[in-house]
């Protein structure tokens, strides 16, 4: 199982994310794994912090993204999560998010939302560069930028999943393609996705 020492490492990452981000997350975990499983990941986490209690975090508040990463790793080893599962909760997020939710209510046209990126990055993650660089309506592709982030290579998957979600929300149809073609993990200097529809 996850190690406490791991955990005081996690927690200890200079990044924040709104509560809300958090709270979706166990929201995703009883959807796709159910309200018994909840409950065990909730205990399981009462064992290296008695005081946490998702229920009590205030969706605007800004909370360790440190909390993310423990739950993704909670996840891989109490319900054998692969890759494909952070995605996915990545993905889901904007249906559970009372923030992304909001915001989207201000969505105009995709050359609009795509030049405003950063501005949205900025409401839900207390650090990064989210840049626009590429947008081809013809060619039907844009390329964004994460620079000054360096969290977790599942953080990596859950945005993935996230500029998915956006995508198919923003262009309004679905099988949206994002490939994270650079990562920090993998030895470049930044993140970089290619969103292809």
């Amino acid at each position: 199982m996850i190690k406490e020492e791991k955990i005081k490492k996690y927690l200890k990452i200079p990044v924040k994310i709104r509560g809300d981000a958090i709270k979706t997350d166990f929201t995703y975990i009883q959807r796709h794994e159910g309200s018994e499983a909840l409950k065990k990941l909730c205990k399981k986490i009462k064992e290296f912090d008695n005081s946490f209690d998702y229920k009590k975090i205030k969706k605007t508040e800004w909370v360790p993204a440190g909390w993310k990463i423990i739950l993704m790793q909670l996840g891989r080893e109490m319900f054998g999560w692969e890759d494909k599962d952070i995605i996915n909760m990545g993905y889901e997020e904007p249906t559970s998010s009372f923030l992304i939710k909001t915001s989207l209510k201000y969505f105009i046209s995709i050359e609009k939302n795509f030049k405003e990126i950063p501005k949205h990055w900025f409401k839900y993650w207390s650090q990064g560069d989210f840049i626009p660089y590429k947008l081809s309506i013809k060619e039907k592709k844009a390329i964004v930028k994460l620079k000054k982030f360096k969290v977790h290579p599942d953080i990596c998957l859950y945005i993935l999943g996230l500029i998915r979600s956006f995508s198919e929300l923003i262009l309004n149809q679905k099988g949206v393609e994002v490939e994270e073609s650079k990562c920090v993990f993998n030895g470049d200097s930044f993140h970089e996705f290619i969103i292809k529809w």
